[in-house]
Order: structure tokens, then C-alpha cells, then sequence
């Protein structure tokens, strides 16, 4: 896992940041020549690999030079700030169990709440919320109950839904929900105000994983459509008025 990296606007070129099967961070100086390929910090972070890699927190209480790792075995997410001293330790957050029984598969930051970070399971499915100021975590609904189906004719119907299933991807909505996609082809609509409720979409023809998740643009500065992309080479457009927020879920007549 990679992720572009400035631990200091003064730095003379950007650093990549990685995280590897053994459960270390890298950071690498993109400006430095090719012929050394060595990374100018090491990290230990985990004690099995990192799968979730997040930086560039703007906003958040653990620094803005903070690097978030998740463990895919121990389940713990941690923060470290690389401009620490090595010899001092440059461990900064430390939250065992956050997914003890699946270790964490991704996580990503909640950009209406700097001090939450989003993290899902790689085998729990289950969502969670964690609260970096006061370490508590969050555990959101299950992804099962009722489904919202979008058909290509605009018609909406109320299904029962399947069970939960292996979570491939992670986007933050500006109304401060999370969006998150698995591997039956739906998507789950989270929110940490309402951990008690969440919404379920799925479209008519996807019926294997959807593996990536964008906003399209629309007009001025409101995005118009949650794109996804699956494993069987669909991608399919969701307009966002056909996707509630949970905290609207009681109002909403599909429940």
C-alpha cells in the first residue's frame, strides 16, 4: 500500500509513504536518484502486516504530519509523526482491538470530523468509528436487513438483503456519512450518529464485488453520483438523492 506524503512544507521534495506485508512503514524521498532506492525512515509498526495506510489528516488532533497504519492481524490502529526522534519512538496514537477478530482491512478519515477515522474489518464485516481524542470505537450496524434497489429504469423496490460480506472499499460523503462497498455488489450507508442504523443499495445485473467507489462531480461544488466499479467489469452511477443518510432513515419509506 502507497501513499504520497509531505511530513513538512519546507522539505525540498515529497515523500511516498508505504506499508509492507511485515507490518513496517516506509517513507521514501521521491526527489532522491533512482540508483538509491533506500527508504530515509523506518517504521515498526505492527506485528503482521499493515493493510490500511491513511496521511495528510488536515484538521486532526494527532498532528497534521500524522501517519495512520491499521494491523491486518493484530487489529490495532495506530499513529505515528515521522519527525519524531527514532531514538525517542515516533508512536504518537496506539488502539489494540479495534477489529480483533479480522484485524483491520482499510480505514479512512471522516473529513466533516477530523478526530474520526473510519476502519472496516477484513473479515468481521463490520464498520467502526474511532474517536482518536478519547480512543473510543464506535461499532456501526451490520450490513444486512433491508436493500434500496436502484434499477436502470428508476424504479425502487424493498428487498430482504443478504448477509454481510467482505468490504473492498471506503468513501467519506460530505454530509459526514460513509459509504462503504462489498462483495455481494452492494453498498452500505454509515453514519456516527446513528451507529444504530444503516442504509443498505444495491443495482439490478451487479452481483459480485465492487471494488472502487468515486464521487462524480456535479454542478458547482456538490458532487451528482456515486460512481462504483465491480469485479465482473461493470461500473455503475447511483445518483445521491437515491441514497439517504441514515440519520434520515426513519422518514425514509423503504424501511
Amino acid at each position: 500500500m502507497v501513499s504520497p506524503f509531505s511530513p513538512d512544507a519546507c522539505l525540498p521534495a515529497p515523500r511516498i509513504v508505504c506499508a509492507t506485508r511485515a507490518g513496517e512503514i516506509l517513507i521514501f524521498d521521491a526527489g532522491r536518484p533512482p540508483t538509491d532506492p533506500r527508504p530515509e525512515t523506518f517504521i515498526r509498526a505492527h506485528s503482521g502486516p499493515a493493510h490500511a495506510l491513511l496521511s495528510g489528516l488536515a484538521g486532526s488532533p494527532l498532528s497534521p504530519h500524522a501517519i495512520v497504519s491499521g494491523g491486518a492481524i493484530d487489529g490495532a490502529l495506530r499513529a505515528f509523526d515521522p519527525r519524531l526522534p527514532a531514538a525517542r519512538g515516533r508512536r504518537i496514537l496506539s488502539i489494540p482491538g479495534v477489529h480483533p477478530s479480522g484485524g483491520i482491512a482499510m480505514c479512512t478519515a471522516i473529513h466533516t470530523r477530523p478526530h474520526l477515522i473510519a476502519t472496516t474489518g477484513g473479515a468481521d464485516g463490520s464498520v467502526r468509528f474511532v474517536d482518536v481524542r478519547t480512543k473510543r470505537v464506535l461499532v456501526s450496524a451490520r450490513p444486512e436487513g433491508t436493500i434500496s434497489r436502484h434499477s436502470s429504469h428508476g424504479r425502487r423496490t424493498s428487498v430482504v438483503g443478504a448477509a454481510w460480506q467482505t468490504a473492498y472499499a471506503l468513501l467519506p460523503m460530505h454530509n459526514g456519512s460513509l459509504v462503504c462497498s462489498w462483495g455481494d455488489g452492494r453498498i452500505s450507508v454509515h453514519h456516527p450518529d446513528a451507529p444504530d442504523r444503516v442504509h443498505l443499495h444495491t443495482l439490478d445485473g451487479i452481483s459480485n464485488a465492487l471494488r472502487c467507489l468515486s464521487l462524480l462531480p456535479g454542478e458547482g461544488t456538490s458532487p451528482a453520483a456515486l460512481v462504483a466499479a465491480g469485479d465482473d467489469g461493470i461500473v455503475c452511477s447511483i445518483p445521491l438523492s437515491a441514497i439517504p443518510s441514515p440519520l434520515a432513515l426513519a422518514d425514509d419509506p423503504l424501511i
